[in-house]
């Protein structure tokens, strides 16, 4: 069984913790089915005679759909945001949105993100998405008016230069008007991609050796051979 685990297993992890070691954004394409690595957050607009603007949203979860308008549906966030207390007002209104952050190096980042907007019925306003990088607007695309059973489609993106240090990326999605399960038009995001000179790369320097270890010890077990004993001292409580 030891020799099974070493033969098949330990390639595979090594491997696999080379693919996991590059600084990114967690679950940016949603394919957990779920909002890991996201943090959820309601927008508050300003006092009015009727009481503080707020938002919300009816729904905050990953489904499929085909936000990138690919032909090809996969998980997205999915969204139904609008003003939950004050007036409403029309306009960019209030609602919803997540973000995270991200250590990043200096130098040049662009972002994109897919976003798209359905809708079960005739609306006056289907949505207003707006990307920010440290709380900073940096794009924004508002959709309008829809039509029942229409879908909208657009894209999110941003190229500038960025210090070294950690760095919050958010997308919110507001509007002017009340929202409820079923009843108002529906945000999705998907494919939030970080490229650049400023978006570390994988820490490769000790994966070469590492994967030719696990090419070796692989080899020497495939010939009858046991591995290094350091390998084997290193990995004696192994059943």
């Amino acid at each position: 069984m030891k020799s099974f685990c070493l033969k098949y297993l330990l390639p595979t992890w090594l491997f696999a913790m080379a693919g996991t070691t590059q600084a990114q954004l967690v679950n940016g394409n949603f394919e957990t089915g779920d909002l890991t690595g996201w943090t959820l957050f309601n927008t508050v607009g300003s006092n009015t005679p009727y009481g503080v603007e707020q938002g919300g949203t009816a729904v905050a979860r990953a489904v499929q759909f085909d936000t990138a308008n690919t032909g090809v549906p996969s998980y997205s966030a999915e969204f139904e945001v609008g003003e939950t207390a004050g007036i409403v007002r029309g306009g960019l209104g209030q609602g919803a949105g997540i973000y995270q952050y991200v250590p990043l190096d200096a130098g040049q980042l662009d972002i994109s993100v897919d976003i798209a907007v359905t809708s079960s019925g005739d609306n006056a306003d289907a949505g207003t998405f707006e990307l920010l990088l440290d709380g900073t607007l940096v794009a924004s695309d508002a959709f309008g008016g829809i039509s029942v059973s229409q879908i909208l489609h657009s894209t999110l993106s941003y190229s500038g230069t960025v210090a070294a240090g950690t760095h919050q990326i958010a997308i919110d999605m507001r509007r002017g008007y009340g929202m409820g399960y079923g009843n108002t038009p529906c945000q999705f995001l998907d494919n939030v991609v970080l490229t650049g000179t400023a978006v570390p790369e994988p820490a490769t320097a000790l994966f070469p050796g590492l994967a030719a270890l696990a090419v070796g010890i692989r080899r020497k077990l495939a010939n009858g051979q046991p591995p290094a004993r350091s390998f084997i001292n290193f990995h004696k409580g192994w059943n």
